[in-house]
Formats: C-alpha cells, structure tokens, sequence
C-alpha cells in the first residue's frame, strides 16, 4: 500500500509549472484501475468548518495518472470527526464513480475501484451490520454508501493518516502527509 501511495504522490508531483499542465504517463490497459483517497478535516476551515479532499488517480497499480482533485468546505454540518469523515467518503466514492463511468464508454472491461480512507471507525462501520451511531441523517448516509459500494464492487482499505495523500488538500501545510 506504501509503494501505490508514494507511486501516487510522484503522479501529482509531475505537474509542470512552466506550461501549466500534466504529464500522463503510458499504462497497462490489461491493469487498469481506478484508486482514490478520501479526507476531512472538522473544523479546520475558515470559520471553524468542514474542509474535505479526494483525489482519483487511474492506475496499472504501478504507475499513476491524476484525474481528479479537489479540496472544499463542507456543505453540511458536520458534527463530529466520524461525521466529516462519512461525508467526505461519500463525496469520492461520487467523483471516482463519475470517473468509472467515463473510462467505461472507452474501456469496456470492469475496472477495479480501490478507496483509501484514514478513518478506522469508517471502515468498522461499513464492515458491520450494526452502526456505532444512531443519528438517522449519518444511518441513511451509512446506507447509501454501503449500497454505492456493493453496486460498483468498490474496495474500501485503511491508510495511515500521515500516508494519505488527499491529506494535504484538508490541512495547512505543516500538518499534511505531503510533507513527510
């Protein structure tokens, strides 16, 4: 998992300045995947809110091409890490589906899908038959999230924290996983 996340961040750092683009790199398209990385961070925006960020790369899980970033406020409120965490979630598992459905007009096969979370407690909940939470909005979230997952055979794995390269789209410099 520590090799496909430092393949990952060399795929972003392949940006170039001078020209104001990026440069992709050739894959195996007997390989080919989909991987993505999820992260919030609760309260650490402006104004004390919710700042989520996902990155979608495709990959030959050797190498890795950038498609899709982002880093925004929460548009819900979020009361709790868990909260934040299950929302962002949901956010990347939208935008790597988005992308699924585009490759498939171009490559017919089924593609893997692989999501990289920080949170254990995300991942416990999505494992279990019985949630940890009894708010109905975060239960329907669960649902649906688990649903997305079955529909499009979804891989859900946990990465350490300081290895999570959306890390950096949700915290100040000094405290993202792009600095270690």
């Amino acid at each position: 998992c520590i090799r496909d996340l430092n393949s990952a961040c060399k795929g972003v750092s392949r940006i170039d300045t001078d020209f104001n683009s990026l440069h992709f790199v050739s894959l195996d398209w007997d390989r080919l995947g989909l991987a993505a990385w999820s992260d919030a961070s609760l309260g650490n925006a402006e104004g004390f809110r919710t700042q989520v960020g996902g990155c979608v790369f495709l990959t030959d899980e050797i190498k890795y091409n950038p498609l899709n970033f982002y880093s925004r406020k929460l548009r819900r409120v979020a009361r709790s890490t868990f909260s934040s965490e299950l929302y962002g979630l949901t956010d990347l598992v939208d935008s790597l589906i988005h992308c699924h459905n585009l490759i498939k007009d171009y490559h017919k096969y089924e593609i893997p899908l692989t999501v990289y979370i920080d949170s254990q407690s995300i991942l416990s909940n999505l494992n279990s038959n019985s949630p940890n939470t009894t708010e109905k909005r975060l239960l329907l979230e669960l649902a649906f999230l688990k649903d997305l997952l079955t529909t499009y055979s979804i891989r859900i794995l946990h990465v350490p924290g300081r290895s999570n390269p959306s890390d950096c789209l949700t915290k100040s410099a000094k405290f993202s996983a792009s600095m270690h």
